[in-house]
């Protein structure tokens, strides 16, 4: 399927990603299509606006104009791990157990020392 053929049939409930990066960058935030006009503009709850070829309208930045991206597996794990990262970052660990930061730290150090195996590697 082509990036017009899956922009056409978007319908309200969808989810999308939308672009928050430039070129090349993977940076997605997640939206919902809210509903389609009769033109094809695509517009997403909290009322952002696209046109029919998945690139904002409105008041967007003339430099840089967001689109929208297919929500695939492999970019829904991207936004996920990056939430995830970011919510790792801002927590307040000062005021976990004793126990539970030695876990944490521990699952890091042997995550970054061992690496996952390759299929059909031999160590």
């Amino acid at each position: 399927m082509t990036k017009q053929e899956w922009l056409d049939e978007l319908k309200p409930g969808d989810t999308v990603l939308v672009s928050k990066g430039g070129y090349g960058r993977e940076n997605w935030e997640v939206s919902t299509v809210a509903r389609r006009t009769p033109g094809g503009q695509i517009l997403l709850t909290g009322g952002r606006r696209f046109n029919k070829e998945g690139f904002a309208t409105g008041d967007a930045d003339p430099w840089y104009k967001p689109w929208l991206t297919e929500p695939t597996p492999e970019r829904m794990e991207v936004v996920e791990r990056k939430r995830l990262v970011a919510r790792i970052k801002s927590s307040e660990l000062d005021g976990l157990p004793l126990e539970v930061l030695r876990d944490v730290v521990g699952r890091l150090d042997a995550s970054v020392t061992s690496p996952p195996a390759v299929a059909g590697s031999t160590s």
